[in-house]
C-alpha cells in the first residue's frame, strides 16, 4: 500500500497540473512560474477544538471538551449541537468575506474522529473503517 501512495504521489508530482501550486527553490509559484505569496486563515476551532481556543486551561482536549458538553445537555443533545456545530461554523458568506479581505488559504485543523473509526471500534481491523464526514466537510467547503 505504501509503495503504491508513494508511486501515485510521485507521478502526480511530476505531472504538475495546471493550476497547482509547486515549490521552486524557496518560492511557492503558479503554474506559470510566477511568484505566489499565501495569506492564509486557520479554521482552527471548526473540525478539532481546542482548549487554549476556549480559554480552557485543564481538561482542554477535544474528548473532555465532549464529555463537560455531554454532561451539561446530555448525549443526544451533544450530539445535535455537534451536528450543528460542523454545519454552520464556515458558510459561502464566511469564505466570500475571506477572499475580498486578500487571504488566498484557508487552514484546516482535522481531527481523525471525523475520517475514521478509532482503532478499537474498528468492525474489522484495519478493514472498513473511513467515516464520510470529515470528507463531505471539506468538500462542502471547497464547492
Amino acid at each position: 500500500m505504501l509503495c503504491w501512495m508513494l508511486g501515485l504521489a510521485s507521478s502526480l508530482a511530476q505531472a504538475q497540473p495546471t493550476g497547482f501550486l509547486r515549490a521552486k527553490n524557496a518560492r511557492i509559484v503558479n503554474d506559470r512560474g510566477e511568484e505566489i505569496i499565501l495569506r492564509g486563515m486557520g479554521l482552527g476551532g471548526w473540525m478539532l477544538q481546542e482548549g487554549y481556543m476556549l480559554g480552557l486551561r485543564n481538561e482542554g482536549t477535544q474528548h473532555s471538551i465532549k464529555a463537560r458538553i455531554v454532561d451539561l445537555i446530555g448525549e443526544a443533545d451533544c450530539d445535535k449541537f455537534y451536528q450543528l456545530w460542523l454545519q454552520n461554523f464556515i458558510s459561502r458568506a464566511d469564505t466570500d468575506l475571506l477572499a475580498k479581505s486578500g487571504f488566498t488559504s484557508i487552514r484546516l485543523p482535522m481531527h481523525y474522529n471525523l475520517f475514521t473509526l478509532p482503532s478499537e471500534d474498528e468492525p474489522v481491523k484495519r478493514q472498513n473503517a473511513w467515516l464520510t464526514t470529515g470528507f463531505d466537510l471539506i468538500e462542502n467547503l471547497l464547492a
